[in-house]
């Protein structure tokens, strides 16, 4: 994963100067955004087994600016959370011990990241759909809760904690409701370079309020 980093950097080099505006006076626009919706495990490989998916829920503060030919862009701060509850069934599976009398106990896994993410949006005009892309850089913390197994077989799993560097990746698309006033829906990936990596998909909607200009 770590090889597409660079590959997106220069993808955004050649994108962002068709998204600044050309004049020096640049207007900046103060944006407050909230969004939630579901979240999808991914890494390590038994999170899939081991996690039900779960939700996450967000918000953002940042400035739009100046239109430039062919769209705007947006530089935030966000912040995310996400809840995972744990698979019974799925670990039992993974482990092979289905057809064994084991209880499993654990509590919920959760990720917190906070990004520094710039936005390019496609707007051909002020009250059309604009898809858009964006690309963060920040921190990442997630936190597992420990697992314990009585029964036929009986063992522990420690709890697990750590924070490290994460990056997200995504794509959306938002409408105009009013000048003021946009609704979106957006797809991300989300990755903590941890040991193992934790990666999952956070698919989310919600709201953004330009909050004037200046």
């Amino acid at each position: 994963m770590k090889r597409f980093v660079p590959i997106i950097m220069f993808n955004l080099c050649l994108i962002v100067p068709l998204l600044a505006q050309d004049d020096a006076a640049t207007v900046k626009t103060p944006v407050i955004s909230l969004w939630g919706g579901g979240s999808i495990p991914y890494l390590p490989e038994y999170s899939r087994q081991w996690w039900k998916n779960g939700w996450n829920i967000g918000g953002g503060y940042g400035y739009d600016f100046s239109p430039g030919s062919v769209g705007y862009s947006s530089l935030l701060l966000t912040a995310q959370y996400a809840r995972f509850a744990f698979d019974v069934n799925g670990t039992l599976t993974n482990l092979n011990l289905l057809q064994k009398k084991v209880s499993l106990t654990r509590n919920p896994t959760t990720i917190f990241d906070a990004m520094l993410c710039y936005k390019g949006a496609f707007s051909p005009g002020p009250k059309t759909p604009a898809p858009y892309f964006l690309f963060g850089i920040g921190f990442l913390h997630y936190s597992e809760g420990a697992v314990t197994a009585t029964g036929d077989t009986s063992f522990t799993n420690p709890a697990k904690s750590q924070s490290a560097f994460g990056w997200t990746v995504g794509a959306g698309v938002e409408y105009p409701v009013t000048e003021m006033i946009r609704v979106f829906a957006q797809v991300k990936s989300t990755l903590g370079v941890t040991d193992p990596t934790r990666q999952y998909f956070p698919i989310s909607g919600g709201i953004s309020y330009r909050l004037g200009s200046r």
